[in-house]
């Protein structure tokens, strides 16, 4: 063997090299499988972080539903603050800390427990149930909660400001879109039959409210019954997206006035059915603890808005505290006529006013040019202007004649015949009827003709109605 022939052949074994660098190839392999395993390890504990904040802001997600779905079976639930606060309860005023917070478990068991507390974020530094306004925006009407989420460790807040469906939301609102039942005659079935939804009362009888082609709603719309149709009228302002909203399901939502009335009403804004149910206060109890003292009158009372900030206060009779006195209007707004014990209370179908001093009503009228809110235990009756210093009638618990009226001022045809308005915010708030004054003899012929009405005011009758 020649020495080149040695040579090429050593060269030719290349066993060793391929060795090496197969090796070298592992090696390189390792190290970047070994950082890539290493950053894995890296990431775990951001990523475990990142889910745990997740559930934790979902568990906050959850004490705002489970708020609202307590505040829908309560209403008064904001005003009550933490007074019930437990571990199926869990409100807590503002500024506790987590040991010191009521939680409620979403799920879980064990350590893996996701669960929420609320707490309270009153305008002053606490929540007070003797002060709606500690929670209460005046202005707003809003109020705010914080629902922190809390998991493994992780929390997360969520800040919600919560305002109910208010009735000034609408301008026409009602709960029954019938008459009201207890004005018809004693005895009648019909005072029990129509008082319910528009499936439930048809074939009975009940005199039903209707919408011509003359009337316009010029603003949002709800009713928790359907609408009667007959014609074309105007639901909603032209250019706007007012509401007309019905919670009944019974489709269309909307039904014709007998077989002669066409049902093609010009909806101008969303026309919605199945809206939520808006439920009527019981009472409006509630605005007598906001008077202030001076401004609580017991029985029957007349109130006079005489358009210069004050107002002429009057009871009927003669005698020591029933002498009209003027007052200024109240600087908290509020005013409320309370109920002594009255049994005379008749139906607006036959009434001729004379109820009596302990009937809880409120007769009104004038101009107010401050914001008020009037509030009867029974009835707001507007009631014709006059321009002397009272509208009593010349004798007690009797009512207006015709000259009564000439002798007042209010002459047939006369600017305010029968009004109530103002240059700013009015409120008629009655528990039972809110009714223009219009007496009536036992055979439902008119007293006294209605001229002129004007009633510039946000007007809600709580168990019955406005007639």
């Amino acid at each position: 063997m020649t020495l080149r022939h040695h040579l090429r052949s050593r060269l030719a074994e290349e066993g060793g090299f391929t060795l090496a660098v197969a090796m070298g190839i592992m090696m390189i392999a390792s190290i970047i499988s070994i950082a890539a395993f290493e950053a894995s390890r890296g990431d775990i504990l951001p990523s475990k972080q990142d889910h745990d904040r997740r559930v934790a802001y979902t568990a906050a997600e959850s004490g705002i539903s489970w708020y609202q779905n307590k505040l829908a079976g309560d209403p008064d639930l904001w005003r009550k603050c933490d007074s019930n606060s437990s571990s199926t309860n869990p409100i807590n005023q503002p500024n506790v800390t987590a040991a010191q917070r009521t939680w409620k478990t979403v799920s879980g068991s064990g350590t893996s427990i996701a669960d929420f507390s609320i707490g309270l974020l009153p305008i002053t530094s606490t929540c007070s149930t003797s002060d709606p306004y500690s929670m209460l925006s005046s202005t707003a009407g809003t109020f705010r909660i914080r629902s922190t989420g809390r998991y493994h460790g992780q929390m997360r807040t969520i800040v919600a400001t919560m305002r109910r469906s208010r009735f000034l939301d609408y301008v026409y609102l009602t709960n029954f879109e019938t008459l009201d039942p207890v004005t018809y005659p004693t005895g009648d079935a019909r005072i029990t039959q129509c008082a319910d939804y528009r499936a439930g009362r048809a074939g009975d009888g009940c005199t039903e409210i209707q919408f011509a082609n003359v009337d316009k709603i010029n603003g949002p719309l709800h009713t928790n019954d359907s609408i009667l149709f007959c014609g074309s009228p105007q639901m909603g302002r032209v250019g706007k997206t007012d509401k007309i909203e019905v919670s009944s399901s019974d489709t269309p939502g909307y039904f014709a006035n007998g077989s002669g009335c066409g049902t093609s009403p010009a909806f101008n804004g969303p026309f919605a059915m199945n809206a939520p149910f808006l439920q009527l206060p019981p009472s409006n109890a509630a605005l007598r603890t906001l008077a202030l003292p001076g401004y609580i009158f017991s029985g029957t009372t007349y109130i006079r808005f005489t358009g210069d900030g004050k107002m002429t206060v009057d009871k009927p009779g003669s005698g020591a505290g029933k002498d009209p006195v003027v007052m200024n209007q109240p600087s908290n707004g509020v005013i409320y006529v309370d109920d002594t014990g009255c049994t005379t209370q008749t139906s607006p179908d036959n009434t001729n006013y004379s109820d009596g001093d302990p009937c809880g009503d409120a007769y009104v009228s004038g101009t107010a040019t401050a914001p008020v809110t009037i509030g009867a235990a029974l009835d707001i009756i507007v009631a014709p202007t006059t321009t002397n210093g009272s509208f009593e009638p010349d004798a007690p618990n009797a009512a207006w004649s015709d000259e009564d009226l000439k002798q007042d001022g209010a002459v047939a045809g006369a600017s305010g015949f029968h009004a109530i308005t103002g240059t700013t915010h009015i409120g008629l708030i009655a528990n039972r009827f809110v009714r223009v004054y219009h007496p009536i003899d036992s055979s439902g012929n008119a007293a006294t003709n209605v001229r002129d009405v004007r009633i510039d005011a946000a007007i809600l009758a709580l168990t019955d109605s406005f007639i």
